[in-house]
């Protein structure tokens, strides 16, 4: 959505994640009638992964790519106590600002430089996809790269955890790859429900049922 930057400034006031990122998906109106603007997609991220059983506390994370959803998982991830973050792009430049929201454990790598990306893939317990490589849209194909993993599946070992956050096609040639060597691999999929789910919760304090959200999500998908 190419307005949450504007939006962070149209309103009264931000949560600390909207505040970090610059960015708001969410306006509450608050009792005394202000607006509070809210980020959810970082935290529906890690809701998700909570869901799949899998926690980011104490983990070292590597993200492929340096853009708005890569910046709100960033922010989420050193919330949520992560030990480590190594944020992967063409871009080193791009690579370098998004660190810059969690200075202190997350480390700015070139995509070209194949023996820190070895590296950090090795390192890790989490690989998460936040490119656009894979996706498609409609009958558009986003990506020129839809048939390619955004990581050589070499680097991918069967005690990783890989997530897309890709979510058409919901098995993505990455989530494929990851499943073929043995890994577990979740679908985006369950960010967009789990962040919708926190907007619900933002505007009318009730708790939906996300399995439900997710079923319908994936009907409208098919």
């Amino acid at each position: 959505m190419p307005h949450k930057t504007a939006i962070a400034s149209l309103v009264d006031s931000v949560s600390s994640a909207a505040q970090a990122l610059h960015s708001v998906n969410t306006v509450e109106v608050a009792t005394d009638g202000s607006l509070v603007g809210h980020s959810t997609d970082g935290d529906g991220l890690v809701a998700s992964l909570v869901e799949q059983g899998v926690t980011v506390e104490g983990k070292t994370i590597l993200i492929l790519g340096a853009g708005g959803a890569a910046r709100s998982v960033i922010d989420a991830l050193q919330r949520h106590a992560c030990q480590q973050i190594f944020v992967v792009n063409r871009s080193l430049d791009h690579a370098q600002t998004a660190v810059t929201l969690a200075p202190s454990i997350a480390q700015a790598i070139s995509i070209a430089d194949i023996a820190a990306l070895t590296e950090a893939a090795a390192n890790s317990d989490i690989i998460i996809n936040a490119t656009s490589v894979g996706m498609i849209k409609g009958s558009e194909i986003v990506s020129k790269n839809v048939l390619v993993s955004p990581i050589a599946v070499d680097l991918i070992r069967p005690d990783h955890i890989v997530m897309d956050l890709v979510y058409h096609p919901i098995e993505t040639e990455l989530l494929r790859q990851t499943r073929h060597r043995g890994a577990l691999g979740i679908d985006g999929l369950g960010m967009l429900v789990h962040q919708a789910a926190l907007q619900q919760q933002i505007w009318t304090g009730l708790v939906p049922d996300v399995s439900d959200m997710y079923q319908a999500a994936l009907q409208a998908l098919a």
